[in-house]
């Protein structure tokens, strides 16, 4: 497993001057699926790529994450969150509360448990880093929507992050988000080290909380 934490540089290539982040209609807003079945996630919009996937591991008791990021998003240890649904089909939606922009989407299959964030992908790779020292981890539900502050670490606390992300939630989608849950993820330290299986085998990364 590689340890991808998807994120750029500088912002958003359209809004990394300040300049124009599209957001979504609030005919779109209005079709998106909201409910408790459903897992969500929020990123800085602006500070990753609009088309990123993002995908995370279970993490078991002793901290070990699962190496799940070759594994079908059908495998419960993987929790995963797409852009895209088929041709024309989206998982995602893009709004502005109060000068803050937000990037929301839904995992494919809801679980539950502590997962890590392990990698992320985006028609635009040419911005996305790998960092091996921490990642962002927290406790999925149904119903829930966990914000990773990537973007926003050094200029919000996470009670007030958590209270922007409600303000926005209820704006765009008006009632219908007042069942949802909202959790910052944390940033946690992380080990991870590499052995070779063989040569027909490859490499293996084995990766701890910290």
């Amino acid at each position: 497993m590689r340890i991808n934490i998807a994120m750029l540089v500088a912002a958003f290539t359209l809004s990394a001057c300040g300049s124009y982040k599209p957001t979504s209609n609030q005919s779109h807003l209005d079709k998106f699926p909201i409910d408790k079945t459903k897992n969500y996630l929020i990123w800085r919009y602006g500070s990753v790529e609009s088309d990123l996937t993002s995908v995370f591991c279970k993490v078991n008791a002793s901290g070990e994450v699962d190496d799940c990021e070759d594994k079908e998003a059908s495998n419960k240890n993987r929790l995963t969150f797409e852009a895209f649904e088929g041709l024309f089909g989206s998982y995602r939606v893009t709004f502005k509360h109060d000068d803050e922009y937000f990037l929301m989407t839904y995992a494919v299959s809801a679980r539950s448990g502590k997962y890590a964030f392990v990698t992320g992908d985006s028609g635009q790779r040419s911005r996305i880093f790998k960092v091996g020292d921490a990642t962002f981890v927290s406790n999925f539900k149904p119903g829930t929507v966990t914000v990773i502050p990537y973007g926003w670490e050094h200029r919000r606390s996470a009670s007030d992050l958590k209270r922007a992300v409600e303000a926005s939630l209820k704006q765009a989608f008006g009632e219908r988000a007042s069942g949802l849950d909202v959790q910052v993820a944390r940033k946690v330290p992380i080990d991870c080290t590499e052995t070779s299986s063989g040569f027909w085998e490859g490499t293996e990364t084995k990766c701890k909380l910290k």
